[in-house]
């Protein structure tokens, strides 16, 4: 029986915008789950091969989501709603980003751009260009003035 695993190195370039890059060698990280709490909303959304859960905080707007394409957990990610939550992809079989981030209106919605290949040359299975909205925060409704 044969086992293969991805390794990815997780980078953070500024304030919600991270790049998820392949290694070569190294060891497996692990995940914890995710710890549920009254004030959390949840995010699951699955795009084609892209699965994205994790939750939003409706009092903080604090986020975290875990990442896994085909299969893979690509790592959890941490930033706050009300500022994009940008995730770029660099691998060997995928390339593009995935975005989250809160509107006007007090949706939030997730934005997938990716195209599969290999070395940057196209697979025709793999090209994925979505928005989706996946939660609406609750907030405190103010009285009109009178």
């Amino acid at each position: 029986m044969y086992h293969t695993a991805l390794l990815v190195a997780k980078t953070q370039e500024k304030s919600g915008v991270y790049t998820v890059r392949r290694i070569e060698n190294g060891g497996c990280p692990i995940i914890s789950p995710f710890s549920q709490m009254k004030s959390q909303l949840a995010i699951e959304l699955t795009v084609e091969e892209l699965q994205i859960s994790g939750w939003v905080n409706s009092q903080t707007l604090e986020t975290l989501i875990e990442l896994q394409i085909y299969g893979t957990n690509l790592g959890t990610f941490h930033g706050i709603a009300s500022n994009k939550l940008q995730i770029d992809l660099d691998l060997h079989f995928l390339t593009g980003n995935v975005t989250l981030e809160l509107n006007a209106f007090d949706e939030i919605w997730v934005h997938v751009d990716i195209v599969g290949g290999v070395n940057g040359l196209y697979l025709g299975k793999a090209k994925c260009k979505r928005s989706l909205h996946v939660q609406t925060l609750t907030r405190l409704v103010c009285e009109p003035w009178v």
